[in-house]
Order: C-alpha cells, then structure tokens, then sequence
C-alpha cells in the first residue's frame, strides 16, 4: 500500500516488477553485511537531487572524474565505457569523433546526441556546436515559466517576462488552489491577446505540456487562438540539444543558465524545492514561502532570457571566425588536441531585442 501526499491510499503489484526489484533488494542486503567495509561504488543518477547524501556523493564523483557526471548518460553506457578502460569524464573526452551527420530516407537530419562530445566540452571549458537550427522571433518576445503540483493535477504560478524593445514586464499569475486555476489560464490567455504577433520562449517540456493539458481542461484545443499559442511557441532546449553542447554537466537551465551568467537568489531554489516552499505555504499561509516561490518563478524567466540572448544573438549569429565563441564540432581535429583544451571565453552577448 502506497499513500501519496494528498492522503489517497494506492494498492501496488510488486510481482509486476520483480525483477526490477529484486536486484536491487540483492545490492541492499550486500551492503548490510557486517563484512562490507567499503561505501557502495559512486553513481549518479536522476534521483539524486531528493537524496539526504547527495553532496556527499557528487564531491566523491566530482573527486574521481567519475562519468555519471555527465548527466543523460545511462549506467548501461557508463559500465560499456568502463570496458573498454575509460573511467573519467577526462579519458572519455579523447573519444569523440566529429562524424557526417546522417539523414533520413525523407533527407532530414538523424538527431543524435554525443556525450563524448560533451565530455569535451566540460574538459575544455569550450562551446561546441554541431548544427547551427534557424530561428525566427516576432517583435515581441514573451518568456513562461510555470509551476505546478503533479500529485495534485494542479498549475498554481504562471510567470512571465515580456520583452517590448528596450523595456522588460514581469507578470506573475498566482493560484491559492485548484478553484483559481481556470482563472490564471484565463488571464494568461487574455494576457497573450493583446500581441497582435509574439513568441512565447520556455525552457524544457514541463511549458509544452502545461499549455496542452490547460487547453484540453477550460478551452476548445481547436480554437483559432490556442493553435496560435502552440504555433508560436519555441523549447529553447529543444534548440540546444544534440545542437549546442556547452560545458556543463547537464543542458539543466540552472547549469547553463549559471554559466551564461544568470543568478537565483536563492542556492537551494530547485523544481524539488519549489514543492517543499508550495507545501509549507498551503499548511502555514506564511507569505516568505509565497514570496520565495514568486522569485523563484521569475528567475527562471529571466534565466531563459539569457539563455535566449547567447544562443539567437550570440552562437547562431556569430560567423567571423575571428570573433566566434565557440568551436565547431566538424572542425575538430584528431590529432590536434591543443585546439581541442584552448582557453576561450564566451563574452558579452547583445540584447535579444530591442
């Protein structure tokens, strides 16, 4: 018997995924030994935010180079990396072979991600792109961040930056519960009405599918607007995936948006965190916690507005080889490895608009 946060009492089949099970269960009575004397081999993995030891375990990972640093690597890939004798992001680096990109019976390019690539990337503190896509922006440019509660079916913030030449809004639409939901949709929809043409930016797909379930709830998912909304919506990540590899551990928004230079003013503010602040403010009402998620959402919008700023404006506008801030993967070289670990800067990338 499973009980979620919201009281409901769930019935679970473990015979289902024995074998899921099981192996685990093996590892975790081995390690109950009293004969085990040494800590259980590092691996990062997904879980790892939610878990008491998880500085412990990224200092240790961080300490041997460990590969599951690089986070979207499997733990299948990581172990077929270690047979063949490579153990360290460093060593897996060497690896990447800058190969013609293949294409479909339909002629469109095959999207494959290279984590080699990006082990090149963190080892060389240098950007990296593989295709450069092709990127429109209307006159007004409005970045989405939004915040929810999955176990509750529940979307309670909805954040914007709205970009109008020189001048940045910031909009916050805050639900106490679930009767106000409808209420900030509408209020988003009417907000976005009032641009005769805009594009709506968002980092990952969390945006995508809050806009899709929002319409299927309170909106006819055929109407002439919410076509426009989706049609004139753009995943930045979807841009930098196997596209841009930047060095960082992760294509997270916090990783690169960090490295570009965005700041939080909070070092633990998180998605994870983002629930505990919505919990605590529902049993307490206590406006710090309200507060702390207000901020929290912005920030992120203003994140992806930097991350916007040094991908449209900045690598895929950025052609004199003099002046490039970054390297091409198809220019790397086998047997040249001082260009592969030359030290080079990003530098200063000019507004998105205005």
């Amino acid at each position: 018997m499973l009980i979620t946060a919201d009281g409901t009492s769930h019935r679970m089949r473990l015979d289902v995924a024995l074998q899921t099970i099981e192996p685990m269960l093996i590892e975790l009575r081995q390690l109950q030994q009293p004969s085990t004397q040494q800590p259980p081999p590092v691996m990062l993995n997904k879980h790892c935010p939610s878990c008491a030891f998880k500085e412990g375990c990224y200092a240790k990972a961080k300490e041997i180079d460990h590969l599951s640093l690089i986070q979207g690597m499997s733990k299948h890939e990581i172990e077929h990396q270690h047979k063949k004798g490579i153990f360290t992001v460093t060593q897996y680096a060497y690896t990447f072979r800058a190969r013609r990109p293949r294409k479909n019976a339909q002629g469109k390019r095959i999207i494959k991600y290279h984590h080699a690539l990006k082990a090149l990337a963190i080892t060389s503190g240098q950007i990296y792109i593989v295709h450069k896509p092709e990127v429109e922006l209307s006159e007004h440019v409005i970045f989405l961040d939004v915040e929810g509660i999955p176990d509750q079916d529940l979307y309670y913030l909805i954040g914007l930056v709205i970009i109008r030449g020189s001048s940045t809004e910031q909009v916050s639409l805050w639900a106490d519960g679930k009767a106000q939901e409808e209420t900030i949709w509408k209020q988003f929809l009417d907000l976005l009405r009032a641009f005769e043409s805009f594009t709506l930016l968002h980092y990952g797909s969390y945006e995508t599918e809050f806009i899709e379930r929002m319409s299927r709830k309170y909106a006819d998912t055929n109407d002439t607007f919410i076509k426009k909304i989706k049609q004139n919506t753009l995943n930045l990540l979807s841009l930098i995936y196997a596209n841009i590899y930047f060095p960082t551990y992760s294509n997270g928004l916090k990783d690169i948006g960090k490295y570009l230079g965005a700041k939080w003013s909070s070092d633990e503010a998180s998605g994870l965190q983002s629930l505990v602040w919505r919990y605590k403010w529902e049993e307490t009402k206590n406006d710090e916690f309200k507060q702390n998620l207000l901020t929290y959402n912005i920030e992120d919008c203003l994140a992806t507005h930097v991350v916007a700023q040094a991908i449209i404006n900045g690598l895929l506008r950025n052609e004199g080889d003099s002046q490039r801030n970054y390297l091409l993967a198809e220019d790397i070289k086998t047997d040249s490895k001082k260009k592969r670990f030359q030290d080079t800067k990003f530098g200063r990338v000019p507004e998105l608009c205005g």
